[in-house]
């Protein structure tokens, strides 16, 4: 029994060898796809998004310890607090009430509850703001967080401790005062717990590990709730180094290196499971912070989008071949039917079956028509010679009855068609010709002859082809009902998929949330201002930055190249890279800020030689003063392509920053930032913006927004609250869209700072 290929029909081998060549064709480039995703998603995250999410982390944990640093040295510092301790047996209430008073106050201005003390040397008492006193025993190993900090050099420490049913983090400062005399500690604390939920919202990848180990690798905070929801575990996990751990340990000594305070590496775990790490010292606590996530959670897109384009390949493999089966039915089936149909016909005719043969009605310039075309020149061919050979033997008929008359003369002239009869033809011939040479001799002899000859058997010699052409069309009905039932299930997987894209977009929209200043921040130092952000998608490529020292208080308003995913990812570069110039490098001058962000963009995105040209427009406000409680003395401007819009006495001042932009292919090679002064007047308004607002189209479908219009909404709104402006800025923006009925186009964000 021969293979069921080698039995199928042209048309089913056609549509075999094409599924076949397609699943080839289609497994091969996932397989390509899939290996260079692969490596390209575990380099960008080693060397871009764990970084990222370091110095977000990095920024946060700075802003997270920054309130209960300043509580801790307001009570240090404070000329209440050494009155407190001189008297300090008549004080204990009043110690007690004070530090009560200031946790209260400041735990309203965190996001997780604080908890202060305050120790005294006099007489080794720890007063807490709970109403608490405990004594400070110098040999019990629960106090040498107090000696440790009075007998180093210090200015303050940092310590984890068991108190009150939960883990706490406190934060200790010295108590000296102006004779530099060792009065105490004064301390704030906040719970473990909440410092573990804020961590963990700062992870790009749900299943990350954020912890912090000392420099000698003991690990000391863990984002893993179940490692500390007891003294046992924790303190066994505080135990435990990073050196000892499997894993790990292959690669610990890389991690602790400092300096450089970044590295990066990967191991298996006791599981087996790739882990990709980094870290980063951190040296306001003295530890490294680390990340790790799992290979796995990494490529879960890359590992997407191979079932994603496997899919795409079936669906689109299937539309080809219900295509080809259509193709095949009109170029070849239909051709194919006609051309047996006309063969067959031939058949029948040979047989006697029909005495008509219908020429076969193919007369395309292809292989169906050229044998059309020949099989009809040889019917009919055929035709014709049967024709003649009929007219012989009809001829051979009558010219015997001739001869029994005794007339010898004819002879057969027909030239027939088949062999056979070409001999009948000559054996008739000479029979003729030998009773003509034999008249005359004896009569039985003639007669003899005439009986030998007359046993003859004029049959019609027609020929009748052996076998026959055995050609099965086989028609492949595809099965409608299963391809759509098929089709409708790929629907839903990509709908379940769009899905899952949009779930995460929303935790990037939370995470860049979080990335942004907080409004009671920039109250700080701006406390009149208003921003109006409105992404066009979820996330967005518009950002602000604010930044202050005690001389300085710096401002941003960033527009980054295109919007959605892809701009809020070059948002997230640019607010690391404002933090770690003018926070870490300590660069305050306004055009050296952005010249050290356009190269750092070159830089990191590779733009030189990937010939990438996504950028950022940004203006860059630094308001200057002689300390942190004076008021504001001038104003440093630069600007990357977008302007500044200052209002004062009703008139609209336009300050233009330079034609070039930060980062991408600049061509134009002479042109470079600058820094403008400018004065502060009375009644001062700053707007800083992007160019969503003005490029908005409004009542016809090619009527923008314009500059013009913007300043004049400027103007008007200049004498309101700064509640006021903002609402008017945005329904300004609203009635806009509406007049013309246009979708939003582009990212929004306007600032506004009023200058008392």
């Amino acid at each position: 029994m021969k293979p069921f290929f080698l039995n199928s029909s042209i048309k089913t081998k056609i549509i075999i060898g094409v599924i076949v060549v397609l699943l080839f064709a289609s497994g091969s480039i996932s397989l390509v796809n899939y290996t260079f995703s692969q490596k390209r998603e575990r380099k960008a995250v080693l060397e871009n998004e764990l970084p990222l999410m370091l110095d977000g982390l990095y920024a946060n944990i700075k802003a997270d310890f920054s309130i209960p640093l300043t509580v801790a040295s307001l009570i240090a510092t404070n000329p209440y607090t050494f009155d407190l301790l001189a008297k300090e047996g008549q004080n204990q209430a009043k110690i007690m009430e004070y530090l009560q008073n200031m946790q209260e106050t400041y735990s309203r201005k965190n996001e997780y509850t604080l908890t202060t003390f305050i120790a005294s040397d006099t007489t080794l008492t720890r007063y807490d703001g709970t109403g608490m006193l405990e004594q400070i025993k110098p040999k019990e190993r629960q106090a040498a967080w107090y000696f440790d900090l009075k007998n180093s050099r210090k200015q303050h420490t940092l310590q984890t401790n068991f108190r009150e049913g939960s883990f706490m983090i406190f934060i200790d400062l010295a108590i000296v005062d102006s004779a530099k005399n060792f009065k105490g500690i004064a301390g704030v604390g906040f719970y473990l717990n909440d410092f573990v939920e804020r961590i963990n919202t700062y992870r790009f990848y749900k299943k990350a590990e954020i912890y912090f180990v000392d420099k000698e690798g003991y690990i000391k905070i863990h984002s893993k709730k179940r490692l500390i929801q007891n003294d046992t575990a924790q303190q066994k996990l505080a135990e435990r180094s990073i050196r000892n751990i499997d894993g790990i340990s292959q690669i610990a000594h890389e991690l602790l290196k400092n300096p450089p305070y970044e590295n990066g590496s990967e191991y298996k775990n006791s599981n087996g499971k790739t882990i990709l790490a980094r870290a980063r010292f951190i040296p306001e606590l003295d530890w490294f912070l680390i990340v790790e996530v799992e290979e796995h959670e990494v490529l879960e897109g890359v590992y997407d989008d191979l079932r994603l384009n496997l899919l795409i390949y079936i669906l689109a493999g299937g539309i080809v071949i219900v295509l080809l089966i259509v193709t095949l039915d009109i170029l070849v089936v239909r051709q194919l039917r006609k051309f047996t149909k006309g063969v067959f016909a031939f058949f029948d005719f040979l047989n006697r079956k029909t005495d008509y043969v219908e020429p076969i009605d193919i007369h395309t310039n292809d292989e169906f028509g050229r044998m059309s075309a020949e099989i009809n020149y040889q019917v009919e061919q055929t035709i014709q010679g049967i024709e003649r050979d009929d007219a012989l033997i009809q001829d051979a008929a009558e010219l015997l009855a001739v001869i029994n008359k005794g007339l010898l003369s004819e002879r057969l002239k027909v030239e027939p068609h088949q062999p056979k009869l070409l001999d009948l033809k000559a054996q008739f011939n000479q029979m003729i010709e030998h009773l003509e040479n034999q008249i005359g001799t004896d009569i039985n002899e003639i007669i003899e002859v005439m009986q030998r000859y007359g046993k003859m058997n004029f049959e019609k010699h027609i020929a009748n082809p052996q076998g026959e052409i055995e050609k099965q069309v086989t028609q492949m009905g595809e099965n409608i009902e299963t391809a759509t039932e098929q089709i409708q299930k790929q629907k839903a997987e990509i709908a379940e998929r769009n899905q899952k894209i949009t779930d995460s977009i929303r935790y990037a929209e939370s995470i860049q949330k979080a990335l942004l200043p907080k409004t009671e921040i920039i109250a700080e130092g701006l406390p009149n201002h208003f921003i109006f952000l409105r992404p066009k998608d979820i996330v967005s490529g518009d950002f602000y930055w604010y930044g202050q020292t005690p001389e300085k208080v710096f401002l941003v308003a960033a527009d980054c190249t295109g919007h959605g995913v892809p701009g809020a990812l070059m948002s997230m570069i640019g607010n690391s890279f404002f933090d770690h110039i003018i926070n870490g490098k300590r660069i305050y001058e306004p055009s050296e800020i952005l010249e050290n962000l356009n190269q750092g963009i070159i830089q990191t995105l590779n733009q030189e030689q990937m010939e990438n040209d996504d950028g950022i427009d940004l203006v860059l406000c630094v308001f200057n003063r002689s300390d942190e409680n004076s008021k504001f003395e001038s104003i440093a401007f630069s600007g990357a392509k977008n302007a500044m819009i200052s209002v004062s006495a009703g008139q609209a001042t336009e300050h233009k920053g330079s034609r070039k932009k930060i980062g991408g292919i600049s061509r134009k090679k002479d042109i470079f930032f600058e820094t403008v002064m400018i004065p502060i007047q009375d009644s001062m308004s700053l707007y800083l913006f992007s160019d969503g607002f003005e490029d908005q189209f409004g009542n016809t479908p090619k009527e923008k927004y314009g500059r013009e219009r913007l300043k004049e909404l400027f103007v008007r709104i200049s004498p309101m609250s700064m509640a006021e402006q903002r609402k008017e800025v945005e329904q300004t923006f609203e009635n806009w869209i509406s007049a013309g009925q246009h979708a939003q186009l582009d990212d929004v964000l306007v600032i506004g700072v009023k200058i008392s």
